[in-house]
């Protein structure tokens, strides 16, 4: 039997859904100069450097850090994270950096954007790279501590790759030294830095039954893509198990004698590339083909509604916003541009509208299509943010007249994701991340203008969404006992009492809750069983709704319906589809809520819902990210700390650099 990883899983990144993929993240690497295949920013796009940074210099054993003074608590926190990568990669490297490594660390994305460290324009899937010149390290925070200390370990891979690559120069000079491929260094970057996940496998996964796996000689054809990521982890994993942990330092110790790298890999593992081939892939059909009695096909579960290019975050108008309740809005670059569109609930794709044109003016930059969903009032009015110079702005677009009413930046926020109107459509929630990295739930009155925070710690809060009565806000959060693995589950604010109730309780992802505004049935996507499906809540009791391949996520009710949208992939595809919510269960799945407690009254089974509690009750515990991450207050001590004065060092650097990226996916390297 083929040896499983599913003991091994950790919760997806980004926890909402595959696209992260929050996915997902991605690095960048010298090795992408072989990846010419892939797309370039975009032409005539200028790198715009609206702050300016006050940068202080923390110095340890191994690392210069560089920080500004409002993320100085996530620096020295990232500074204690580092060196202990450091031991860990040396440890299992068996190779020392000479240099003490620079290490650039930015609250947000939208101060990472503004780097000069490289040429490129950053697209919004990177979160972090290694240049190779002079090894450095930049990456930026995204509110999640674990995100930010798998992309540190990452990251710092590679700055041992090009170590030990630079020592080969120097030892054994020869005009044609072999390098590794991509698919070799990031998949070793991730295998040593983070265990298999539901991420993996629904790729994997896919490739398999789609009969779309390359052989290893072909990998290469993958370069700029996400995919290659995992099914180079996939990779290296195989070859530690049936080689040994040693293989991948072997592999680089025998880089100078070849002429090759399959001949490397051939002297290492005595067995010739081909034979690697057909061993890995006969291992993945194994452990994947059996998948197809437990799951359904997308194709079957669902009706095709928006699937050209790809298309998610789709949302349905409430009946009192006197829209078209056959219709429905999402996004998607389906033509190089990031847009919103319009279209009708009985596709496939009837009655496509643009509505509003992303990405061809400022304010417009990045709908962060990936990241934050999109919301229509009672009023007719679509709320959404966009990327507008320097951070993110919240605005409101007309739907009836098709024109923008009001814009908003936030003075204390950088970066805003996922709005969502209150019932009466006079408040809005959203997630907002401050220039300290904290991403917090706030509410925003739109009459007033007035900004409140609802939540306010170093958890990672997003998604949040109005009960049907206005009366609580659930959001999507890591404050659990499991947070520090990228586990997040719902919780619910009494906006009476403000008072926080946890809502489901679990070592996997729940996210994108979404309640139907005429029943109150909550649906929502958990990665509970492996890959996301969506779940139902409702007068029936709390099920598994699907239990398709590629997995299922972002629910959206359809007006006046028992139906569902949501976004699915197939054949490495992804759109949004259509489907009835059936009464029975579709899987046998893990209790819901982990706590004996109700999460809503039970006063009228037409506007609220019920969860049941297990059998069992399971005492929920509170475990901040301050209890598991290093703490500052012995850093100075225990790692030679000195905070040193920054100087600018002008030296050479290299002339010429770039970004490639996979638009669809939204993941880049560079």
């Amino acid at each position: 039997m083929p040896k499983s990883r599913s003991h091994q899983f950790r919760a997806p990144r980004y926890g909402v859904g595959f696209l992260g993929l929050q996915i997902l993240l991605i690095f960048l690497s010298v090795f992408l100069a072989e990846s010419a295949v892939a797309q370039t920013a975009s032409f005539g796009k200028n790198k715009i450097q609206y702050n300016n940074f006050d940068w202080r210099v923390l110095e340890s054993d191994h690392f210069h850090l560089y920080y500004y003074p409002e993320e100085e608590e996530l620096a020295r926190t990232a500074l204690q994270l580092a060196e202990d990568y450091y031991d860990l990669v040396a440890a299992r490297f068996r190779h020392e950096v000479a240099r003490r490594i620079p290490l650039i660390i930015y609250s947000s994305h939208q101060d990472f954007e503004q780097t000069n460290v490289t040429p490129a324009v950053l697209p919004e899937g990177v979160a972090g790279f290694t240049e190779f010149l002079k090894g450095r390290v930049a990456m930026p925070f995204n509110g999640s501590y674990h995100d930010f200390a798998h992309t540190l370990h990452h990251e710092l891979v590679h700055v041992f790759q090009l170590s030990r690559l630079e020592e080969s120069f120097r030892l054994h000079y020869r005009n044609n030294l072999v390098g590794p491929p991509l698919w070799f260094t990031e998949g070793m970057a991730e295998a040593w830095s983070e265990e298999w996940d539901a991420t993996g496998d629904l790729f994997l996964r896919d490739l398999v039954i789609h009969d779309r796996l390359p052989e290893i000689r072909s990998l290469w054809r993958l370069n700029g893509t996400f995919v290659l990521y995992k099914v180079g982890q996939d990779l290296i994993f195989f070859l530690e198990e049936n080689y040994g942990t040693a293989v991948v330092p072997e592999i680089y110790d025998e880089l100078w004698r070849v002429q090759s790298f399959e001949e490397a890999l051939q002297n290492v593992t005595g067995t010739t590339v081909d034979e690697l081939s057909t061993r890995w892939h006969y291992n993945l059909w194994q452990r994947y083909f059996p998948d197809v009695q437990r799951y359904q096909p997308l194709e079957l579960a669902a009706r095709k509604i928006a699937t050209k290019g790809a298309s998610f975050k789709a949302v349905s108008p409430p009946k009192s916003s006197g829209l078209d309740p056959s219709t429905f809005y999402f996004l998607s670059p389906r033509t190089g541009y990031t847009n919103i569109y319009r279209a009708s609930v009985n596709g496939p794709e009837r009655d496509l509208k643009e509505i509003v044109s992303g990405q061809r003016k400022a304010e417009f930059e990045s709908f962060h299509a990936f990241q934050s969903k999109i919301d229509v009032s009672s009023e007719a009015h679509l709320a959404f943010v966009s990327k507008f110079h320097e951070r993110d702005g919240l605005f409101l677009f007309d739907l009836e007249n098709e024109k923008l009413l009001a814009k908003w930046q936030f003075e204390n926020l950088v970066a805003l994701r996922s709005p969502a109107f209150h019932p009466d459509g006079t408040k809005l929630v959203f997630a907002g991340l401050s220039p300290s990295g904290r991403q917090d739930i706030y509410l925003f009155d739109l009459a007033t203008e007035t900004l409140t925070p609802l939540t306010d710690d170093a958890f990672l809060d997003d998604n949040p969404t109005w009960s049907p009565d206005g009366e609580r806000v659930l959001f999507v959060s890591d404050r659990n006992e499991w947070g520090k693995d990228g586990s997040k589950n719902l919780f619910a604010i009494d906006m009476g009492k403000g008072e926080l109730t946890v809502v489901t309780h679990g070592p996997w992802v729940d996210g994108a809750p979404a309640f139907n505004r005429e029943t109150g049935a909550l649906a929502f996507s958990s990665s509970r069983n492996g890959t996301p499906q969506l779940f139902v809540s409702d007068s029936l009791g709390v099920r598994q709704v699907t239990n398709i391949l590629g997995g299922a996520t972002d629910p959206a009710w359809i007006t006046g319906t028992n139906d569902l949208l949501f976004t699915g992939m197939s054949d490495l595809r992804f759109g949004i589809y259509r489907m009835s919510v059936p009464d029975k269960a579709v899987y046998e799945t893990a209790p819901v809520i982990a706590e004996s407690q109700d999460i809503f009254a039970k006063e009228d089974s037409l506007d609220w819902v019920f969860l049941e509690s297990p059998e069992e009750e399971t005492e929920f515990k509170w475990v901040p990210p301050q209890q598991w991450l290093p703490s500052i207050d012995t850093q100075a001590e225990d790692l030679g700390t000195r905070e040193l004065p920054y100087r600018s060092r002008y030296t050479l650097d290299f002339a010429q650099g770039g970004v490639i990226f996979e638009p669809t996916q939204n993941v880049g390297e560079g």
